[in-house]
């Protein structure tokens, strides 16, 4: 399990810019991630003449792998802006 961020890590607030690429980033995944699913999605069902209740649950399920993939990638971007915002601890 991840160890909690300590109280000074906690409070540091990202700027505006910061968020605003953390969130471009997460978007660019999602829309990544879901062209790809919804592609392989697309082929798979005409491949194998599946009907469209297989169509539509795959790209549910790509919905939903984009959608976490977007939010892992906004949240790792945010964790890494706050990391450098940090002044470095000298030991």
């Amino acid at each position: 399990m991840k160890a909690a961020l300590p109280t000074s890590q906690r409070a540091t607030r990202l700027s505006i810019g910061a968020i605003f690429a953390a969130l471009c980033a997460g978007i660019i995944m999602f829309d990544a991630v879901l062209a790809l699913g919804i592609g392989l999605d697309w082929a798979i069902i005409g491949l194998l003449h599946l009907s469209e209740s297989f169509a539509l649950a795959g790209g549910v399920v790509a919905l939903a792998l984009a959608a976490l993939s977007g939010v892992w990638l906004f949240r790792r971007a945010c964790e890494a802006e706050r990391e450098l915002a940090q002044p470095d601890a000298v030991a």
